[in-house]
């Protein structure tokens, strides 16, 4: 079970005051920002297969963590927590734009220096492109984004 794993993990770098659940249930950070939301991890691994988190933000976007391969179960474990701890250092840090729409539809990408490079896919393309979808709103974990900052 990755949450072996990764709640250790969290509260060496977060301390056990920054969220709330654990190994057998949802693990839970408070927003800091009422239209952001709060942090949920959940664990929806099926039995026999390979462990998966799912990390939702607020009710805008959410993110499926799998293990790499199926190897032995504390490979996975570690190989799932290691995602999960960099979405969170990325979300945490404002490095992870968190793009919403009305319809529900949603996703995150990392903010790099050059986020606008040449033939680069996003989830802006993938949402207008494949499902007509323009209505967004952007947020970092800290809050929202004026959307005339995005280009």
């Amino acid at each position: 079970m990755f949450k072996d794993v990764l709640v250790p993990a969290l509260i060496k770098r977060y301390g056990a005051a920054a969220f709330r659940g654990g190994t057998h249930d949802p693990i839970i950070f408070p927003a800091v920002h009422p239209d952001v939301g709060e942090l949920r991890i959940n664990d929806n691994t099926s039995p026999g297969e390979v462990e998966e988190a799912i990390v939702f933000i607020g009710r805008h976007a959410h993110g499926h963590f799998f293990a790499s391969r199926k190897d032995r179960q504390a490979e996975q474990d570690r190989d799932v927590s290691r995602q999960v701890m960099h979405c969170l250092e990325l979300l945490f840090s404002d490095r992870l734009l968190i793009i919403s729409s009305e319809s529900g539809a949603g996703g995150f990408e990392e903010v790099s220096e050059n986020n606008e490079e040449e033939g680069k896919v996003t989830w802006e393309d993938i949402l207008k492109d494949e499902l007509g979808i323009d209505d967004f709103k952007y947020y970092l974990w800290s809050g929202p984004v004026d959307p005339s900052t995005r280009h």
